[in-house]
């Protein structure tokens, strides 16, 4: 069953791709190392999952930018920006298995994540759960096939 959510149906497969990433996977495109990238993916999931429900009425362009971003085009775009919020610092420890074990066990939990996920995402706006486990698949696809798995 082919889904475009970060849910249990999709672990399987996500898993499979991360664990088959090694120290010596290269970028194919940006500037992350494969250490770096498993960092920033863990840590916007959980960022994600620490939302606040806001009662944010998106702005047009936010309404436009989801729609395009999440229900229009496949893949999220080579290119964009991560924010420094969500790159590690000097004093962060990116030992490769490290990384991919709590990469691993992130991508588990959100995936039976049973409880709403609320917050407002840089572009999109507010986002219900159902939007939010999209982003979150898009965004783990985005950065696999970046390593190229």
């Amino acid at each position: 069953m082919k889904t475009n959510q970060l849910d249990t149906h999709s672990l399987p497969l996500i898993l499979k791709r991360i664990l088959n990433l090694s120290p010596a996977s290269k970028g194919l495109w940006g500037n992350m190392t494969v250490n770096e990238m498993l960092f920033h993916c863990r840590k916007v999931n959980n960022e994600i999952l620490q939302g606040v429900e806001q009662n944010i009425v998106p702005t047009v362009k936010q309404k436009i930018m989801k729609t395009v971003g999440l229900y229009l085009i496949k893949k999220f775009p080579k290119g964009v920006k991560t924010g420094p919020r969500y790159l590690p610092d000097s004093t962060e420890n990116l030992q490769f298995e490290k990384m991919q074990n709590s990469l691993v066990d992130n991508i588990k939990e959100v995936s039976v994540y049973d409880k709403p996920i609320y917050g407002k995402h840089p572009f999109f706006g507010p986002l219900n759960t159902k939007e939010w486990r999209q982003f979150m698949w898009k965004h783990i696809d985005h950065h696999l096939r970046q390593f190229n798995v």
